[in-house]
């Protein structure tokens, strides 16, 4: 097409993307891909999740910290009740 045009009418300036013969998939992958932030009520999610996450961890670690202690003062009353 533009062969007929510019042995027509003469050379044509190129005022737009149109006339270039670029194709969209090329137009569209040359635009900068940025990533859209998350947006407040994931960002709220996200924070409710860890803290509930950081409890639960914490709760098992009291947990495993009496636990222990229980099991090392029965030990050491159990030593004691032995007749020696």
């Amino acid at each position: 097409m533009e062969m007929v045009r510019g042995a027509l009418h003469g050379p044509q300036p190129k005022t737009g993307n149109v006339d270039s013969g670029v194709g969209v998939a090329e137009l569209v992958s040359s635009e900068p891909i940025r990533p859209l932030a998350p947006s407040r009520q994931v960002r709220a999610f996200r924070y409710s999740v860890i803290r509930m996450v950081g409890r639960i961890l914490l709760t098992l670690l009291v947990l495993a910290v009496t636990g222990f202690m229980a099991l090392v003062l029965i030990g050491l009353q159990a030593s004691r009740e032995t007749p020696g």
